[in-house]
């Protein structure tokens, strides 16, 4: 595939779960048992969008390259590679087709690296070793409908930031049509802008559902997802392919955005895309609480080092990241209680 594929078809991803983050909250209905239908499928088929999520996820050693200017200039092996990752949407107001969420996250990242020349790394140094990701906003959201068909629309505002700092203000609209909700099959389309952005600011989206028997469903969240699903009573195996993204603020050397600067160092967007095929087991321990268990095989699709605005230099990072395909295995809980307003 090509680089410019690669990173378009990341960019599509990160836009897709951002619509989804804002779908999974603006789900507004002129009927009471749609806005139900629509909250029992999120939290049922994304454990990201549920009120509460925490994951602990583990990859075990691999082989790693670092490039800038198309020359590999540092290569090596990541011996551990570990984060914790903390989310919550929570309804704040709803009235009439109108409401308002928060939502918010804190990403936990630990690296310990191994260069094949025994030099210290330029990127994981010690120092850098453990990274802090945090980000927070709000949505409004409006239901409206669209030739008979139920719009959901959104606007979303937000910051993001790390230990020593905020650093970017990000925005998105949603829209979003449900063509078709029947007991067997359910399809929606729409389209997601985003600010900022790395490649194109509007991507669009399409989400099909198709139950196939009473235990069998298929599940696929275009571009971003793609599962086949089996559950019997309180368990759920899924087996798929999904893409997932890791990001981080990091210091690196000057050099790197500007070959002027020698010295110094510099605040750099590290964005990682990659692809993970993968087992999901999942358990309702009781109304609202959920198990979660992952394990398979993961990929790079596009990484690296951008300035804070999303920007590199045509269209591709400061440094470019790769990594060999390496297992992984993620554990985690979630709660569902989408109908608490605390205010």
């Amino acid at each position: 595939m090509k680089k410019e594929n690669k990173q378009s078809l990341a960019v599509i991803f990160m836009a897709t779960l951002c619509a989804l983050q804002i779908s999974s909250v603006c789900a507004q209905s002129r009927t009471d048992s749609l806005k139900r239908g629509i909250s029992r499928y999120t939290d049922r088929n994304f454990s990201e969008l549920r009120t509460v999520n925490l994951h602990w996820e583990v990859m075990p050693s691999y082989n790693y390259t670092l490039k800038h200017s198309d020359r590999d200039f540092e290569k090596g092996k990541m011996e551990t590679s570990r984060n914790v990752k903390f989310q919550t949407t929570i309804p704040v107001f709803r009235s009439g087709k109108f409401s308002l969420y928060a939502n918010g996250n804190i990403d936990y990242y630990h690296f310990e690296v191994n260069p094949n020349d025994d030099k210290p790394s330029e990127l994981f140094t010690e120092k850098e070793n453990d990274r802090l990701y945090m980000k927070g906003g709000l949505a409004l959201n409006y239901y409206a409908t669209l030739f008979g068909k139920p719009l959901l629309l959104s606007v979303s505002a937000g910051i993001d930031g790390w230990e020593k700092g905020v650093e970017q203000f990000q925005g998105g609209f949603m829209a979003n049509l449900l063509l078709k909700q029947t007991h067997k099959n359910s399809v929606s389309v729409g389209l997601y802008a985003m600010y900022p952005y790395q490649i194109t600011p509007v991507v669009p989206i399409v989400i099909w559902t198709h139950r196939l028997n009473p235990n069998w469903i298929l599940d696929f969240t275009l571009p971003s997802r793609m599962y086949v699903r089996y559950q019997r009573g309180k368990h759920r195996l899924s087996a798929g392919t999904q893409m997932e993204t890791e990001q981080f603020y990091i210091q690196a050397p000057t050099k790197y955005m500007d070959a002027s600067q020698q010295e110094g160092t510099s605040t750099y967007y590290y964005n990682r895309s990659m692809f993970k095929a993968e087992l999901v087991y999942e358990c309702i321990l009781n109304k609202r609480f959920y198990f979660i268990a992952r394990g398979g095989g993961a990929g790079t699709i596009t990484g690296g080092l951008y300035d804070t605005d999303r920007k590199g230099i045509d269209n591709k990072p400061f440094v470019e990241i790769s990594h060999s395909v390496t297992p992984f295995f993620n554990v985690g809980f979630s709660i569902a209680y989408s109908d608490r307003i605390i205010i």
